[in-house]
């Protein structure tokens, strides 16, 4: 989004060409899944994803359009506010009430990631180093925020519906609504496709990249799954926000950044908040002969 291609230093021309490539991937892959497991199709399940892969759709687009107005650290900052929202989201919408120790340490974890992000200063730079509206891409990362927080909740909503509803269903039916989605959406931007093409046969090094991103984005989509179906969408907000630490470290040993002790530091606190909770179970499961308190009241529970 932010490099230049070729000789004419242009930019890539298409947000919703790359989420409509990136559910192309998506829908091949979670096809080659369904025959390989001999899964059918749930289309009373299914249809409800309409919801999400809308939401999915516009966090997507928002996520991508906003590093054309904000630099990568502000994109990152917000990002990593979402534990809180999806809390909210997840007690609303699916009536999970959460502890408050899980607000407090989703408090703690939000501020060393924001901490992080401002003292490592890993500035990217806005496409031209032209100066543009940077309350354009503030706005576009609020509504990722809430649309994001959205998508996980409602995918746990669906899962919820039907416990026989897999997470290969739930890709597939994800992945068709949505690129049926993007393609109208692609058609519907500054020249369509024909645009887009002409941009890649003068660029063709481009749709490797494009490539190379929808089969990384296919992955992190099957992971994303199962979290959501196994642990629910306040974990998935964690492992996401803890991943936002990982690719600013990334972006600092690809481009050469330093980071200076205070942002490690907040790098360590963030880690000690996420496996303070996972930690303390494990103890009181020795404490207590393998069980926790919840566990235990869990397998009081009757079984469906």
């Amino acid at each position: 989004m932010t490099e230049p291609y070729g000789t004419k230093a242009e930019r890539f021309p298409s947000v919703p060409f790359i989420i409509m490539m990136n559910r192309a991937v998506l829908v091949v892959v979670a096809s080659a899944a369904m025959l390989a497991s001999k899964e059918g199709i749930n289309f009373e399940v299914s249809k409800w994803v309409v919801i999400p892969s809308a939401t999915v759709l516009i966090s997507s687009f928002c996520q991508y359009e906003s590093l054309l107005y904000v630099t990568f650290p502000i994109q990152v900052v917000f990002k990593s506010g979402k534990i809180v929202p999806t809390m909210v989201v997840n007690t609303v919408l699916n009536r999970v009430w959460q502890h408050w120790t899980d607000y407090f340490l989703a408090l703690v974890i939000t501020g060393c990631i924001m901490g992080f992000t401002l003292l490592s200063g890993q500035a990217g730079n806005i496409p031209g180093g032209t100066v543009r509206d940077t309350s354009i891409g503030i706005a576009l990362l609020c509504v990722f925020l809430l649309c994001d927080s959205l998508t996980s909740n409602t995918e746990k909503w669906i899962f919820n519906k039907d416990e026989e509803y897999s997470n290969t269903q739930m890709m597939f039916a994800m992945g068709v609504v949505c690129l049926f989605y993007s393609i109208i959406l692609t058609a519907a931007t500054d020249g369509g496709f024909p645009a887009i093409y002409d941009f890649l046969c003068r660029n063709p090094d481009s749709m490797v990249q494009v490539v190379a991103l929808s089969l990384c984005s296919t992955f992190g989509q099957g992971v994303i799954y199962y979290t959501v179906k196994t642990h629910g969408p306040v974990l998935l907000a964690v492992m996401m926000t803890v991943r936002q630490t990982v690719s600013v470290f990334i972006s600092a040993a690809l481009y050469d950044h330093n980071i200076p002790p205070g942002a490690i530091g907040c790098v360590v606190g963030a880690f000690l908040a996420c496996l303070s909770k996972p930690i303390y179970q494990y103890f009181a499961a020795k404490r207590t002969g393998g069980l926790t308190g919840d566990a235990r009241a869990d397998e009081k529970q009757p079984t469906k």
